[in-house]
């Protein structure tokens, strides 16, 4: 109960935060309001993962809902740490949406505050680790479709000469380019691994046809983020181009594990 009320806290802070740096003209120090409830949020879902840690001996990832937290607070730190080193607003395409969704969203479903207070048994080293490069994969590739939206509509805006607050506030065209392309090797590597340690944990869970296709539709995903970064590093995908690649790889990541993750789940 209490991990849960941590994460209901830290998912209320996160669209506090999108709150008050999304309405009306954006100012430093509504900037800086935003950025101080993100980070207070970011440390109640910290302490909430930690708790969960101390119960289960284990990383939180091994249950679905686990994974989300996981994947939330990673999402995060990231977009925290961002906004901190380059003084980018937590506003527009850098807002608190994602997370407040994330960290919310399982809160909805009845079977959450008892898959989340019950311990399950520990689960092999290779199999929690293989979910924690996911997870890190996943934010990643989330962190570089919202980079890539940033571009398309910075680039926009120079075009239009647009005087919109929330565009002039965005890093310039180059910085956004080259943290996609960052963000994408980052979630490629992290899931070449993911892959070779799901594939090592399999042999110790009894065998299961959704597991298998888990494993698969995986290695698929791997295959396009190998693809699209291999692209970007030889310079066959730059600027825009990059950006929409970037973008249709996260949504192609999304219809291909979604699903399964929701068979897991259910």
């Amino acid at each position: 109960m209490t991990v849960a009320i941590l994460i209901l806290a830290a998912g209320a802070l996160y669209a506090a935060s999108l709150l008050k740096a999304g309405f009306g003209r954006t100012t430093d120090a509504k900037k800086r309001s935003a950025f101080a409830l993100a980070a207070v949020g970011f440390a109640l879902h910290t302490a909430a993962l930690a708790i969960r840690f101390a119960e289960t001996s284990k990383f939180p990832v091994g249950t679905a809902y686990e994974l989300i937290e996981s994947i939330a607070w990673i999402f995060v730190l990231l977009q925290l740490a961002i906004a901190a080193s380059f003084k980018v607003g937590l506003v527009g395409v850098f807002s608190m949406l994602p997370a407040a969704v994330l960290a919310l969203l399982p809160l909805t479903c009845p079977v959450f505050v008892q898959k989340m207070s019950d311990a399950p048994k520990a689960t092999a080293n290779f199999a929690a680790t293989h979910a924690i490069l996911a997870a890190v994969s996943y934010a990643a590739l989330a962190a570089a479709a919202i980079f890539s939206a940033a571009y398309l509509s910075q680039k926009k805006s120079l075009k239009a000469k647009s005087s919109d607050i929330s565009a002039l506030s965005l890093p310039p065209l180059e910085t956004l380019e080259k943290w996609t392309g960052a963000m994408l090797g980052t979630s490629a590597a992290a899931m070449f691994i993911a892959v070779i340690v799901g594939a090592v944990s399999a042999q110790y869970v009894p065998p299961a046809a959704h597991l298998t296709l888990k494993y698969a539709l995986g290695t698929l995903v791997f295959a396009a983020q190998a693809l699209v970064y291999m692209m970007a590093a030889s310079g066959a995908a730059r600027g825009a181009r990059l950006a929409k690649f970037a973008i249709i790889l996260f949504v192609f990541a999304l219809i291909m594990l979604v699903p399964i993750e929701l068979r897991m789940i259910l």
